[in-house]
């Protein structure tokens, strides 16, 4: 290769250099600014090595050895198809919340059982032995003395006690174990739409980021097409230095987001997998998309429908009917309680006949009322304690009440808008795309400008990761109107009542 440099000096502040260079070799391009050939060695050297790894990466995997077998796919190694509901119903066996609530409605059903006990008969059997010291006795005769007693003492006895009037505590104590379960029923639930909406929420957060991804990896494709188109370009004469320095800034900058793209994929894909329980190495394939339109209930109907079967305010419901037990359980210190007993036994020495000291049975039966006339004030202090907790609980019960209404209309509005912006950003998207191919056949033609071109794909760019944009984000406010209306699986009529 010959090279000849010139140097011209302008001023003496201001060196102006040209490289010429011709060449007999077949890769050369003419420099579109000097009629001698020109060769950048360095970007030579840079693109044989992009083209070295393109060729490493499309090459295909080398086969085993013959006579060595395959390793056989494990569990982790086996995709697994998932759809929506699926993956919901797979978060209700394994979220841990929602075991924890089971354990606490069993417990509920516990308290019902032991809180029926105040109101039903108590049976009991009891069996002692006591020795004395020494028992009184008295002489009748000379030489002959009769002891009042034994030393050794036995009694058994069958007791059976019925409740017959408590003052209304047996039957609030009861009625606060069933609301008890009630209530324990409500935050089952409520860990069910809370799983339900994480679930959605990672799931479609997996669907979002693999649009995105494939979205950065069509911006890569085309702009190494552009790229290549270009250095064609440049071979030709039609193009600069600077239109190839741009389509390779351009390159950079795309694949740069397809990395950040399959990081953020990656991403997704892990707390979809804790949030189902699964190992991190497991393989899952998604077999539900994005929502392109969802269904909504009416607004006018749409906060009695959450009211209706929000688990949190049906728990507040309770909670109250609860407290006003609570304060039936505390009057009742006021009021008298009265119980029949009855008592059947055995005992030796006999308590009926003085000097026997053999076994003898022996009944009895009545009726016992207690009253407590003066507890120092303290029933009253638990009644001030309990009516202050009822009016708490009524205040939250309208502030919760209010809250599900802003939710509802804020869940119906977002609704609304995500649509909105999907439709648009479905548009822009199309329009992006048709601009991009004018622009690409006007850039071929000679009548458009490479910034044309790459304007073009990076309007087509941000309208794609809009659309997706766009798709999750109606998604999620499907997702946070099920919330708000107190479902976790999807109804079967939208919502509607």
């Amino acid at each position: 290769m010959i090279e000849l440099r010139v140097l011209l000096r302008r001023t003496c502040w201001t060196p102006l250099l040209f490289f010429c260079a011709c060449s007999g070799n077949n890769g050369a391009y003419y420099h579109p600014m000097s009629p001698y050939r020109y060769r950048d060695p360095g970007w030579e050297r840079a693109r044989e090595e992009r083209i070295i790894r393109e060729q490493w990466a499309a090459a295909p995997l080398v086969p085993p050895p013959a006579g060595v077998p395959e390793k056989p796919a494990g569990p982790a190694d086996v995709p697994v198809e998932l759809s929506l509901e699926e993956a919901i119903e797979l978060a209700f066996m394994k979220n841990p919340a929602l075991r924890a609530a089971r354990m606490e409605v069993e417990k509920a059903e516990g308290a019902v059982i032991s809180a029926k006990s105040a109101v039903l008969p108590n049976l009991s059997l009891s069996a002692n032995y006591a020795r004395l010291d020494s028992v009184p006795s008295f002489e009748v005769a000379p030489g002959v003395t009769v002891e009042m007693g034994s030393v050794d003492n036995y009694g058994s006895a069958l007791t059976l006690t019925q409740p017959l009037y408590l003052g209304g505590k047996g039957l609030a104590a009861l009625r606060i174990a069933r609301l008890y379960r009630k209530l324990s029923e409500s935050g089952y639930e409520g860990a069910r739409v809370a799983a339900a909406m994480q679930t959605r929420s990672a799931y479609y957060g997996v669907l979002a980021a693999a649009e995105t991804l494939e979205a950065r990896r069509l911006q890569v494709g085309r702009t190494r097409r552009h790229l290549e188109d270009v250095e064609l370009k440049l071979r030709e004469g039609a193009a600069t230095l600077l239109h190839v320095t741009r389509a390779r800034t351009a390159l950079s900058m795309a694949e740069t987001g397809l990395i950040q793209a399959n990081a953020g994929y990656e991403a997704a894909q892990r707390k979809l997998k804790e949030t189902l329980g699964l190992p991190s190495t497991a393989r899952i394939t998604l077999t539900s998309g994005l929502p392109e339109r969802v269904a909504a209930p009416p607004p006018d109907t749409a906060v009695d429908t959450a009211l209706k079967h929000r688990p949190d305010f049906r728990a507040a419901l309770d909670s109250i009917e609860m407290q006003r037990q609570n304060l039936t359980i505390v009057r009742a210190g006021y009021k008298p309680n009265v119980a029949a007993f009855g008592e059947y036994g055995w005992e030796k020495p006999s308590s009926k006949e003085i000097g026997r000291n053999d076994w003898s049975d022996y009944w009895m039966a009545g009726v016992r009322l207690s009253w407590s006339i003066f507890d120092g004030n303290a029933t009253r202090g638990e009644m001030i304690k309990e009516r202050a907790d009822l009016r708490r609980l009524e205040i939250e019960r309208d502030r919760l009440l209010l809250s599900i209404r802003n939710e509802v209309e804020d869940a119906l509005a977002s609704i609304e808008t995500a649509e909105s912006l999907l439709r648009a950003r479905a548009m822009m998207a199309s329009e992006a795309d048709e601009t991009l191919r004018l622009a690409q056949e006007s850039y071929t033609a000679g009548a458009a400008t490479q910034l044309d071109v790459l304007d073009a794909e990076a309007a087509l760019n941000e309208a794609r990761l809009g659309l997706a944009e766009a798709r999750h984000a109606l998604g999620m406010a499907h997702a946070g109107c099920l919330a708000a209306l107190g479902f976790a699986e999807e109804p079967a009529n939208g919502g509607k009542e």
